[in-house]
């Protein structure tokens, strides 16, 4: 064998070591990047030359999860058949990617044999060719998210829903950091310190609510944040905006992070305002009854006969020289302190109530006093509640002590008249005191039977808020697929009178036409606006750092090619760097520069200024027009869903645009707002926290 012959074998041996070699790497990094995630059934996939796909194999659950045999699979179409319409793009931009040699991750819909939606998340790793510098092969992994998704999506309804019963129950809601700063709350707050919510949120909670006359408030809860340890139950005072003052009762919960790191803290309040004063005033009156009951000469005790628990006044000890002892109240102690003589008709007056006779029972007898003597007591005792069956369950009564009487009979004879009208008019008293408990009690219960309606009310108004929720998904549904229809038709039968029956008809028929056809177009616009809106209720931000600068100038450079703009109308300062959702904030400015230009399309010479001011707290971008603004008294109505302050004669649109523009920023954290006047233009500002926003470019 020549020279030569031995190069050429040697440099057909150093090409297949080195495709072996380069094998081995795509294997390696294959069995990497499907080890790396936890799946349920990997793939491989070949790219053919006219850019086709063939899946060569799959392994793990896949049959289960998709319900097809791989040659039922390929014989369907392959995976582009199973992808859910709406989430084709989504592949799309996974393939575009793989073609530029750079792997993908992504989260999309695909249908499985018996129509159900079943969630995916694919990761996807290019097979690059440098000799053939083509994409010649997909590999990847695959994992059902399905629960997952549709818990994200209980979660969000249940938010909803708690969000709904705060505001029902009429309970404050916020959420604080740890410097006290407002990061949420709720409208009921708002109203009941006549507060507007972007006035609260932000704000530091202890500096604008808390009285000065309270600033332990304060210390109170930084401290207790620091070191995380609030109590769980507080009452203190705060400030409405006219400066009224209002009792608050709070239960509250530090927030920590995964770390355990405390994070802020997130009370629920009760206005409890009315029952401080209530409770104040019964407090008032409690103690001024205690004042005259201790200082009359009278002792009253309450028997309860179920139960034999007595309670007294303290009369009823100190008139005989005791001290009040917890349980010398006791029915079989007091008899012994009787006087033998006079003890036996005691226990006959008292049976007679006991065995039902009587209602009530009088007896004067003479009980041992402290200091050895005895002295001549009155008791008189009344019944005042009865069981179902009829039998005492309580008694109320007086004990004076008559002893001086006994023993001046002769001189007291005179005014023995006047004391019984006396006990009469005292008996009359407690009668009347008795039936004003009954009543306080009637009242009790009915409060009771009303709490327990008012709690069978919110049960029902919850399953009542889970049946709309059902129904409107139902609605989507029904917009997205059964309303589509009908407009098409419409559409369609518009188009086949104006083309093939345009001789028959006059112009005012042909009129009528475009009309039928502007307003079914008009209709159309609508269903995706309300549709759009509706998915960013539930749709998943995806943060990442995003370029401002670049992607607002790239939005101008296609308006001003789709729009033929003056590239002298629109003037871009320098944005800050941010971090959200790059989709949803391009969708910000696109509706923000949208409108600037529509609305300042009718001016002489149109002027549009884009730019931003940092603040420690925030970055406030901002878009302003010398177009026809608006009145500020309307501006509460600008970011409400189908809300316009033009006629659709004057300008075109469909009154979402602002309210899209308002649920991105807020989902984001952040606050939407417009400045305006008549003939002179707008202005209209977002934010984003700083937490988010970068202020180096």
């Amino acid at each position: 064998m020549d020279i030569v012959a031995q190069n050429h074998q040697l440099k057909l041996e150093i090409e297949a070591l080195q495709e072996k070699i380069a094998f081995l790497k795509e294997s390696e990094e294959r069995y990497r990047l499907i080890s790396s995630v936890a799946t349920d059934y990997t793939f491989s996939t070949k790219v053919m030359p006219d850019g086709t796909l063939n899946l060569n194999w799959v392994a793990g659950a896949f049959e289960s999860i998709s319900g097809y045999s791989l040659e039922e699979f390929k014989a369907r179409g392959g995976w582009r058949a199973t992808i859910h319409p709406e989430d084709l793009h989504i592949d799309d931009n996974d393939l575009a990617r793989l073609q530029n040699n750079q792997s993908t991750e992504s989260q999309i819909r695909t249908i499985n044999r018996d129509g159900e939606i079943v969630w995916v998340q694919v990761f996807a790793h290019p097979l690059w060719s440098n000799e053939k510098n083509r994409l010649v092969g997909i590999y990847g992994a695959v994992k059902n998210i399905t629960d997952r998704k549709k818990a994200e999506e209980r979660l969000i309804n249940s938010e909803l829903r708690f969000r709904e019963l705060l505001e029902k129950v009429n309970l404050i809601a916020i959420i604080l950091d740890t410097k006290g700063k407002v990061t949420f709350c709720n409208t009921h707050l708002a109203k009941l310190t006549e507060y507007k919510i972007e006035e609260i949120i932000d704000q530091e909670w202890f500096d604008l609510m808390i009285p000065d006359s309270n600033p332990e408030v304060k210390n109170l809860f930084i401290n207790g944040l620091e070191s995380g340890n609030i109590s769980p139950r507080y009452e203190n005072p705060i400030l409405t905006k006219s400066g009224k003052k209002l009792d608050i009762r709070w239960s509250n919960v530090v927030q920590r992070n995964h770390k355990g790191e405390v994070m802020g803290i997130a009370s629920i309040g009760e206005d409890i305002t009315e029952r401080k004063l209530a409770e104040n005033n019964l407090h008032e009156t409690n103690e001024r009854l205690k004042l005259m009951l201790e200082n009359t000469p009278t002792a009253i005790w309450d028997w309860n006969l179920e139960t034999d628990v007595w309670l007294t006044t303290s009369k009823y000890y100190t008139m005989l020289g005791y001290e009040p002892v917890t349980g010398f109240s006791d029915r079989k102690v007091w008899l012994g302190i009787i006087h033998p003589e006079d003890r036996e008709n005691v226990i006959q007056r008292i049976n007679s109530v006991l065995s039902f006779k009587d209602q009530e029972y009088t007896y004067t007898a003479r009980m041992l006093h402290a200091n050895g003597t005895y002295r001549w007591q009155t008791v008189i005792g009344h019944v005042i509640e009865k069981d179902e069956s009829g039998n005492a369950k309580r008694m109320l009564g007086v004990r004076i002590d008559v002893d001086e009487t006994k023993k001046a009979e002769e001189a007291l004879r005179k005014l023995n008249q006047q004391l019984e009208q006396k006990v009469a008019e005292r008996t009359l008293e407690l009668e009347l005191r008795s039936k004003a408990l009954e009543e306080k009690e009637i009242v009790l219960t009915n409060a009771i039977k009303n709490l327990n309606l008012k709690s069978e009310e919110l049960q029902r108004s919850a399953m009542q808020l889970q049946a709309a929720n059902k129904e409107l998904e139902a609605f989507s549904y029904s917009v997205s697929h059964d309303l589509r229809a009908p407009l098409r038709a419409i559409n369609g039968f518009v188009s086949i009178l104006l083309e093939d029956y345009h001789h028959v008809l006059d112009d005012e028929g042909k009129r009528i036409c475009l009309i039928i056809h502007s307003n079914a177009v008009k209709m159309g616009q609508l269903i995706d606006d309300l549709l759009s809106f509706s998915r960013l209720i539930r749709s998943e931000l995806h943060n990442s750092t995003i370029d401002m600068q670049s992607l607002v100038g790239a939005l101008i450079a296609e308006f001003q090619s789709s729009k033929e703009l003056n590239p002298n109308v629109i003037s871009l300062q320098d944005l800050p760097q941010s971090t959200g959702d790059s989709n949803l904030i391009k969708q910000v400015w696109t509706n923000l520069i949208s409108n600037a230009i529509k609305y300042s399309s009718k001016t002489t010479n149109p002027q549009i200024t884009i730019g931003a001011n940092t603040t420690e707290n925030e970055t406030i971008y901002f878009i302003k027009d010398n177009g026809v603004g608006f009145s500020m008294n309307y501006v509460h109505k600008l970011f409400g869903v189908f809300q316009r302050l033009h006629g659709a004669n004057e300008f075109e649109g469909t009154g979402v645009g602002l309210a899209i523009v308002q649920r991105i920023v807020t989902r984001h954290g952040g606050r939407v707002w417009a400045e305006g006047e008549i003939g002179k233009g707008a202005t209209f500002y977002f934010t984003l926290p700083a937490s988010t926003s970068k202020n180096n470019k």
